[in-house]
């Protein structure tokens, strides 16, 4: 089967990986789509998650905490359209890609999200699994509101599919906060002008790691909720409170490096 070249370059933000980042590479190289590059920003991971990403081709530049990682691969990137994903995410589908990318266009949008779901590796679902698709199904709902409001209070930064022009011109990712980069990048951008759209009917697998221990899920709640309240007050700048509240998800979200 022939691919398609389209003019986007994918940057993956990753530490510690070597579970996960396999996965969405491989779902990369299955697309009918052909990107011009790979970009992974590597935060110095002790695993063999650069070593892997080499293995695929991927272009390897110096990462950092997320909105560090993100710039450096968008500063990299060489492309008219960039697409930000996570290590843990995985394309479900072989034309998802290119169904991303041809939608993008249509709709006019200079920055898009789509819907997330858990990874689904068997019919058997675990505990995990089906709790994150509560949890995402909340944050979909969230996105298509916000997609009808033009109001934005929470986004993530998981998938993030952007011309290259508005990375440019609101400089990237705020790498001052603590938490919530993704979220500020979607704001600024929407308050310079720029469209945003959500594709609800377009989905992307991702990891409920965060959710393996249901003795922390009290924890992840509770963090999640104080950030919540920071974001939608907009006091997540204040870098010193975010962190306190956001130390219990932080550990929740992890690097990869103690899934089992």
């Amino acid at each position: 089967m022939s691919k398609v070249q389209i003019p986007l370059s994918i940057v993956i933000i990753a530490k510690n990986e070597e579970k996960y980042i396999p996965l969405l590479l491989k779902s990369i190289r299955q697309q009918s789509a052909l990107v011009n590059e790979i970009i992974v920003a590597d935060a110095e991971s002790s695993d063999k998650t650069k070593e892997i990403a080499l293995q695929f081709g991927c272009h390897v530049v110096p990462g950092g905490p997320p909105a560090v990682g993100r710039n450096s691969g968008g500063v990299a990137a060489s492309s008219e359209y960039m697409l930000f994903l996570d290590a843990d995410m995985i394309l479900p589908t072989n034309h998802t890609l290119l169904t991303m990318y041809s939608r993008f266009l249509v709709s006019g949008a200079d920055i898009a999200s789509v819907r997330f779901v858990s990874h689904q590796r068997s019919k058997k679902r675990s505990f995990e699994e089906k709790f994150g698709d509560i949890v995402y199904s909340g944050w979909n709902v969230l996105r298509q509101v916000q997609k009808v409001t033009g109001k934005i209070v929470s986004q993530g930064g998981g998938c993030i599919l952007v011309k290259r022009e508005v990375f440019t011109q609101i400089k990237g990712f705020d790498t001052t906060l603590a938490v919530a980069e993704d979220t500020d990048f979607f704001k600024r951008a929407v308050g310079r002008g720029y469209r945003y759209t959500h594709f609800p009917d377009i989905a992307l697998y991702t990891s409920a790691r965060r959710f393996s221990q249901p003795k922390n899920l009290p924890r992840y709640f509770v963090s999640t909720l104080a950030v919540g309240a920071l974001i939608v007050l907009g006091l997540y700048t204040r870098k010193k409170l975010v962190e306190r509240f956001s130390k219990g998800y932080g550990k929740l979200g992890g690097d990869g490096k103690n899934d089992n």
